[in-house]
């Protein structure tokens, strides 16, 4: 919703002083070009070449006149808006220009391609009078546009305008104008949003309680025109110093579109007024925000619903409603991790109320795991981090500073609680610590257990030092600690096993008053407790002596064995305690008290009350006695991980899916952080993650496609993914099917045998899930199969270039195969572009008229660089396939497009390459320095056969047929294109480090003879 009010900003950033007599029938508009107005010349000096050529002269320049010539008759002229906004997009793309300098220069392929796209602020600029995701917002501008033509054929005839109107009904703008246009003005709000990060955030935060319609109206045409007509006026009227009192949608989607600032005053939130402080607005113009637009309580945000006629190509029209900055917002990693444990603790029912006690379990529990190198070193990490990432981050933010983190974590809370589970998943509160029997398992003693048992005995209700006893069983010199992995309430245990005799424990103390609850046990004072021992047990009351003690009762086997009656019961002479409480029993009369289970296991450690007490409770444990148990380290590692990975003693027949989307944003997480600047919409987390094909566990549920090519079934496939069978390019078959990534200590400890390292189970997402993902988390209805994707080598969308990072390094070194760097920029076309290299690169035949330039001079040592002149470039066939989604729609949302990556010289073509495919090939060598001096202490300057020198392309690609070395010290793209094109040409090709055995005095290499034993081939310095 927002981006279309957004895209408005674009369109009217023109004067508007053209009239519909421009539109004449005849009239190229191509032709129209004014001086840009004076705030937007910084703009344009910011553009690159290509860009402010297009914005001046190309589509975007046309799209903008035209755009102009429809509408200028019904929007209001905003002088004052188009002056202060020029000087606004003049400051960020000057800011946002600065900040790109260092991700521009090693860009070397993209390198025309980098930079702030605001091709669409600055046509609009220069062509003189002038929420809803891109589908949608391109369907909306179809129909208003077409709309708009129909109204302009219907003017009065006595109209003098009317044959300008009639001719201006006339103008042709296509689908593709509007999707080109769209995507460059979503490129701008990405960069304009990231530089006005903290502004918009505060603005955020101050409308986020608003709730109600941006318009009333149903009509789409009527709607957007009103929306449009309103923002622009309440837009002028602010910048021009007049207060302004808002209680319209449409007023506050413009606050959020034009990145200006003006002071609010907020009914309902405080009498202080808000100081934005925005240098470009007059002082008085303050924003007085209606107190009956807010509702803190209202489900529903401030939202603009729509029926969509131009969405489809056939049907009834499709209603489509967007919420403000639910889906029209993008999120920095950061801030996804808030979101997305938000959505985790929607699944832990009241566990998830408190935000500041679910976060400081999960840093609790990270940091037991930590402690006890649960976590590996150097892998991926693992789920549990990724959530201590949010939680620490929230806990030590100051106060002042929070609230925008909770309102991440609430809105993934309240709205996001399917992202992770499916509806028909049982899903354990706080990973199943909560229950009493599974907690007791995983202690490591009985000691332990007996202190958390009295601790959980503070919580419940009615309950006094007389009527709870704990029981649990005496540890003999020839007991082993194995009870505590007892089966619950096992009911078939035999009472006259060889188990030895019970001993008893006061679950409260002495003078325990039900108002005081204590959550942290007191290890110093005992004092008020009592423990009643089996006189031959080893049993230890404390691993260390308290300074006060409790006091120990001895029992013998007899007594002990009278007291039993059934494992979830027993009689307690009444005189082991009268003397403990003379006036608490009611029964002073009875000789024996019976005790009946009540929480925790009666075979093992267990809470028994009076039978005659009143007392009540719950199973689930208090969160604050699991955060004292991890920080105690009264938990056993082991046991711990099983229940976290759902295996061992807690193996469950399909373990939940949570868990694997749990691990995949953790792997996925890892990917983004290598990208910084990177962000991703809030639409992701619209649908279950439980459908993503790029996660590993996801491509379980699809076809194998690890046959020969051929019309692959749909059945099966989830709705949006890729279709296969329907034209897809074959060049895209040829994979091998993925499973989850993970070394040896990643894989489940289940199967490695108690003596494997014991380790969370993490995945690694091969360049295919990265790109897969990335394409999920631009568009939530993009959901590709990675094995479709093993020869795409980047992806342009929005203001963001992702690239396999072996384009744009030295060809020696060797990525992880996660790594995608991201730049600003794109490639300059709408929706989602995944560039995929030609079928059969080209490259240059022998001249046969130029053998004179070819000298193939012997090697004479010297380390130089030849092709200092050499350069890559990016350009594009006109070959493009649509990945298809959903049947009958008319935007195609993303497109695989072939792309071609040239090698020049100066100014001559030399040939293209398949990079990927070229630097996996078994004919490309990489030879290490460290390697060279260990097998050779007396290297040679020159070999002992014939070596030739390669210093130019002429002699590059007419070959000798004797080894040659390739000479582009230093010049990592002279390097990557050697690389590249010899593997592609079927030649050995040896890759020297840039270092490798270098004189520093005499700048000349050192060749190893060993290395030579190729009878043809390159090597490259």
């Amino acid at each position: 919703m927002s981006s279309l009010g957004r895209f408005t900003a674009a369109a009217v950033a023109a004067t508007q002083e053209t009239t519909l007599t421009l539109a004449n029938l005849n009239f190229d508009f191509s032709l129209c070009k004014f001086e840009a107005p004076a705030e937007y010349r910084a703009l344009g000096e910011c553009l690159s070449r290509r860009r402010r050529d297009a914005a001046e002269n190309g589509n975007e320049h046309i799209f903008a006149r035209k755009l102009g010539a429809l509408f200028s008759s019904v929007i209001p002229s905003t002088p004052n808006l188009i002056k202060t906004y020029g000087k606004r997009a003049s400051e960020i793309i000057q800011e946002a220009s600065a900040d790109g300098g260092p991700t521009a220069a090693k860009s070397g392929i993209f390198s025309e391609w980098t930079g702030p796209d605001a091709t669409s602020i600055w046509a609009a600029a220069t062509s003189g009078p002038g929420g809803h995701r891109a589908s949608e917002a391109e369907a909306i501008w179809d129909e208003i546009i077409q709309v708009r033509k129909r109204e302009l054929l219907d003017v009065d005839p006595s109209d003098p305008l009317r044959p300008a109107a009639h001719f201006a009904a006339q103008i042709e703008i296509t689908r593709r104008h509007i999707s080109s246009w769209d995507s460059s003005a979503r490129a701008w709000l990405e960069i304009a949003d990231r530089s006005k990060l903290r502004q918009q955030k505060q603005l955020c935060l101050l409308i986020e309680d608003v709730s109600g319609p941006v318009s009333q109206t149903s009509d789409t045409y009527r709607s957007v025109l009103e929306t449009w007509t309103t923002a622009l006026t309440t837009m002028e009227e602010i910048v021009s110093g007049m207060p302004q009192t808002i209680q319209d949608g449409s007023a506050l989607l413009a606050l959020t579109s034009w990145h200006l600032y003006p002071d609010m005053f907020v009914l309902g939130a405080g009498p202080a007024t808000v100081a934005q402080h925005d240098p470009l607005l007059p002082s008085s113009a303050v924003i007085t925000l209606g107190q009956s637009t807010r509702s803190p309580d209202a489900d529903s945000k401030l939202c603009w619903s729509l029926p969509l006629a131009y969405l489809k190509y056939y049907g009834d029209p499709v209603v489509s409603t967007r919420a403000l900055g639910e889906t029209t917002t993008r999120l920095t990693v950061s801030d996804f991790t808030h979101v997305l444990f938000g959505s985790l603790l929607a699944g832990w029912e009241h566990y998830g109320e408190n935000i500041e006690q679910a976060a400081e379990l999960i840093v609790v529990l990270n940091d037991f795991l930590a402690r006890h190198r649960v976590h590996a070193v150097g892998a991926s990490r693992s789920w549990i981090q990724l959530l201590a990432d949010s939680a620490e981050e929230y806990l030590t933010t100051p106060e002042s500073d929070r609230q925008y983190i909770r309102s991440l974590i609430f809105r993934g809370r309240r709205r996001y609680k399917n992202f992770l589970f499916e509806p028909s998943e049982a899903y354990p509160l706080l990973f199943g610590l909560t229950n009493v029997n599974t907690l007791l398992k995983l202690m490591t003693n009985m000691e332990t257990k007996v202190t958390a048992l009295r601790l959980i005995a503070e919580s419940l209700v009615n309950a006094r030092p007389d009527s709870l006893l704990i029981r649990y069983p005496a540890q003999t010199r020839a007991a082993t600690e194995k009870s505590h992995f007892s089966e619950a309430f096992s009911s078939g245990r035999n009472l006259f096993d060889s188990r030895p005799p019970w001993e008893y424990a006061t679950a409260l103390r002495q003078e325990h008053n039900p108002k005081k609850r204590k959550l942290e046990p007191d290890a110093d004072d005992l004092s008020e407790h009592v423990r009643w021992r089996f006189g031959s047990s080893d049993s230890t009351v404390a691993e260390t002596a308290p300074a006060k003690p409790e006091r120990v009762v001895n029992i013998n086997f007899d007594m002990s064995y009278d007291m039993l009656v059934s494992l979830d019961y027993f009689r307690w002479p009444a005189h082991l305690t009268a003397s403990l409480w003379p006036t608490a029993s009611d029964y002073s009369h009875q000789t024996h008290h019976l005790y009946q289970c009540i929480l925790g296991d009666p075979g093992d450690a267990a809470i028994f009350k009076k039978s005659e007490a009143a007392i009540s409770g719950s199973e689930e444990i208090d969160i604050n006695i699991i955060i004292t148990a991890l920080r105690s380290d009264w938990v056993d590692k082991r046991p711990l991980v099983d229940l976290l990975e759902c295996s061992g003693k807690f193996q469950v027949q399909r373990p939940p899916r949570y868990l694997y989307c749990l691990r995949a944003l953790a792997a996925a997480v890892d990917a983004y952080r290598l990208m910084p600047g990177a962000t991703i919409t809030t639409g992701v987390f619209s649908e279950p993650l439980t459908d993503a094909l790029w996660m590993p566990a996801g491509l379980k549920s699809v076809p194998d496609l690890s046959g020969p090519v051929g019309p692959v079934p749909t059945t099966g496939m989830t709705q949006r993914s890729l279709i296969y069978g329907t034209g897809l390019d074959p060049r895209l078959l040829s994979r091998s099917p993925l499973e989850p990534s993970r070394t040896d200590d990643d894989r489940p400890n289940q199967h490695n045998g108690a003596a494997a390292p014991l380790r969370l189970t993490t995945f690694s997402l091969r360049r295919p899930n990265v790109f897969a993902c990335i394409a999920m988390f631009e568009n939530r209805n993009i959901n590709l199969d990675p094995r479709a994707l093993e020869k795409v080598m980047a992806i342009s969308t929005g203001n963001s270039i992702y690239v396999a990072m072996p384009l744009i390094c030295d060809p020696f070194e060797q990525p992880n195969d996660n790594e995608v760097k991201r730049i600003t920029g794109n490639i300059s076309k709408p929706g989602l572009s995944l560039m995929i290299p030609p079928l059969e690169p080209k490259i240059r035949k022998v001249d046969e008229t130029q053998w004179t330039m070819i000298n193939h001079a012997v090697f004479d040592g010297l380390l130089d660089d030849a092709f200092e002149h050499t350069s890559l470039h990016l350009s594009f066939t006109r070959y493009q396939l649509p990945v298809a989604f959903d049947h009958g729609f008319q935007s195609i949302e993303a497109n695989y497009v072939e792309t071609l990556v040239s090698v020049y010289d100066r100014e001559e073509w030399v040939g293209d390459l398949d990079i990927l495919r070229a630097l996996e090939a078994l004919s490309l060598q990489r030879v290490d320095a460290d390697m060279m001096s260990c097998r050779h202490k007396r290297p040679r300057k020159t070999p002992r056969f014939p070596l030739t020198s390669i210093d130019s392309w002429n002699e590059f690609i007419d070959l000798p047929l004797n080894p040659c070395i390739f000479r582009a010290f230093g010049n990592w793209l002279g390097r990557l294109s050697a690389a590249a094109l010899g593997a592609q040409q079927g030649h050995r090709v040896i890759l020297f480090q840039n270092k490798a055995k270098i004189s520093i005095m005499t700048g000349r290499v050192m060749v190893v003879n060993s290395l030579w034993t190729l009878r043809r081939g390159i090597a490259l310095t």
